[in-house]
């Protein structure tokens, strides 16, 4: 039965949009688990309705491709390790594009949890979500390159002064314990 589901999916070049619900009606049967259904609660549905919040406080609508209440996601397993990108804020920035329905905090937060000893390497993801509250915690947890932190202090000191004292701070404090900035005699005149 798998090798008929791949014959008949391979080299499908029509749109997400005109095959999805077939595709993952087949891939139901094929992996004998009941196909969705209309219900009254939207609990196991194709195209959800959801609401996505942003990183300015704004919302717009939504859907879901394909929705079941409690049942595993790809993200929790998948999305970190898929998505790995040059820097961190290229992977914070790639898993928010692929997940529009995943909060930035959550997205977050997911990814601070998996550097442990490592958080304050997502500050600039924080500060380009508009996270500025947490962006300055992380800068206070594990060392934060000085450089990001001081760009961060000049940019936002006028939209941002609260954010920026406490980034310019941060940048003090892991300048003063020796991380990312070699002071040269330039720097002392």
């Amino acid at each position: 039965m798998a090798t008929d589901f791949i014959a008949k999916w391979r080299g499908v070049n029509a749109s997400e949009l005109s095959t999805s619900q077939s595709f993952l009606i087949d891939l139901c049967h094929l992996l004998e688990v009941p196909a969705p259904h209309p219900t009254p609660e939207q609990d196991y549905m194709f195209e959800r309705p959801i609401s996505f919040s942003h990183g300015d406080g704004s919302t717009s609508a939504g859907r879901i491709d394909l929705y079941r209440r409690g049942a595993f996601e790809a993200y929790r397993r998948y999305a970190i390790e898929a998505n790995q990108g040059t820097t961190n804020l290229a992977t914070f920035r790639a898993i928010a594009k692929k997940y529009p329905h995943k909060q930035p905090e959550e997205i977050l937060r997911d990814l601070v949890s998996s550097t442990p000893g490592a958080e304050g390497k997502w500050f600039a993801a924080a500060k380009d979500a508009g996270l500025f509250a947490e962006a300055a915690e992380l800068a206070t947890r594990s060392p934060t390159d000085p450089r990001t932190l001081t760009r961060a202090a000049r940019d936002y000191a006028e939209k941002q002064p609260a954010f920026a004292l406490a980034a310019g701070l941060a940048a003090l404090r892991w300048i003063s314990l020796g991380h990312g900035y070699d002071i040269t005699g330039a720097d002392v005149l």
